[in-house]
């Protein structure tokens, strides 16, 4: 009878590995270009960048660092946690992939803040204190520093744990790596309440910070590109004072008054506007990354056990979503490339070895 229910253990964690399929492969293909792709954001900036030119883009490099290491650490947790899900035997290694998972993504996370802090600062406080080098340099340290003070306690809750569960009608239980061992159970609840607020707390500031400044982004734009629209109407509508000029004469000057507004306003996206939408584009995905992991998060605070015994197809969805943060971090190199162009001028080089193209 053992023998049999080992067996169907066995079956079991066959049958949620099969299942998972489509999520690992998605989610490892995700990583590993994720990992790739930030190690070369990695070298253009290591190699290409003059020091005067690293005021705007000081944390790229160390948020790029920090991607870096959740797509492996994360890809690796990912890989493990669906082969080994109730066969995972090495409760030392479970809590440190767990907390390596929990500080490299909220350290990754409060660079965004960070970032958001120095652009809100830069863009809606431009007369105000800037943050100079000594206070970038602060932030890193204090950055890391509290994000390995938030989450070393992950190692004292996290750990190996017998899940019991009903398989084909049986009772089956097996070892799995799990966020909460239950051996401190207030202080688990406790720490893991302070660790969600302290996530919704980064998302939503670092959110509202991005608010204003991307209202003042559509008004600059707006205001560049009428006001450009209306210098290009108003030079050539005077060529069509000529009272001697022809109908014919008129029309074709029309046209290309038409003609040249369009073309202005196609031009009026400057390398600094591209910059700023750069980083509104990186904090959005950052949120439509999170808000399903937060939300599962939250769930499982409540009920910790609530999908042991889901339908596989629901149990694909909560695997799917409690891991989409891991979409935020393979991104950002795209995103880089799409908005930057002196990053993508500079990377291009690279490869083609050409004089270095410093950023601007």
């Amino acid at each position: 009878m053992e023998n049999s229910t080992v067996n169907l253990a066995e079956n079991y964690g066959k049958d949620v590995a099969r299942s998972l399929i489509p999520n690992t492969v998605i989610f490892s293909t995700v990583l590993f270009v994720g990992a790739i792709c930030n190690f070369l954001v990695l070298i253009v900036y290591s190699s290409m960048m003059k020091k005067e030119q690293m005021e705007s883009r000081y944390f790229i490099p160390i948020l790029s660092l920090y991607d870096l290491l959740v797509c492996l650490v994360s890809g690796t947790y990912f890989i493990l946690d669906t082969h080994l899900w109730i066969a995972f035997e090495s409760n030392m290694l479970c809590k440190i992939i767990l907390f390596l998972v929990g500080h490299t993504m909220m350290t990754s996370d409060s660079f965004l803040l960070a970032i958001a802090v120095q652009r809100y600062v830069k863009i809606c406080r431009p007369l105000g204190k800037q943050m100079t080098l000594f206070w970038r340099r602060l932030t890193v340290f204090l950055v890391i520093f509290l994000n390995f003070v938030y989450t070393i306690p992950t190692i004292v809750v996290s750990g190996v744990k017998d899940l019991e569960l009903v398989y084909k009608g049986v009772n089956i239980s097996g070892p799995s790596c799990f966020t909460g061992n239950q051996r401190y159970p207030l202080f688990q609840l406790v720490y893991y309440s302070i660790m969600i607020v302290i996530v919704i707390s980064n998302i939503v500031i670092t959110a509202g910070l991005y608010t204003p400044i991307g209202c003042v982004i559509y008004k600059t734009f707006h205001k560049k590109g009428r006001t450009r629209n209306d210098k290009d109407a108003y030079s050539n509508s005077k060529e069509t004072k000529d009272g001697h000029a022809s109908d014919e004469g008129c029309k074709n000057n029309i046209k290309t008054t038409r003609g040249t507004i369009k073309k202005s306003t196609k031009r009026r996206v400057t390398p600094e506007t591209n910059f700023n939408l750069m980083f509104c584009t990186i904090i959005t995905v950052y949120v439509l990354s999170y808000v399903p992991t937060c939300v599962m998060l939250v769930v499982v605070s409540l009920d910790e056990l609530f999908w042991i015994n889901l339908p596989i197809a629901e149990f694909g969805l909560y695997n799917w979503l409690i891991r989409s943060y891991a979409f935020n971090h393979a991104m950002n190199p795209f995103i880089y490339a799409y908005f930057d162009i002196g990053f993508r001028h500079s990377a291009v080089s690279i490869f083609k070895r050409k004089k270095t193209v410093y950023l601007k």
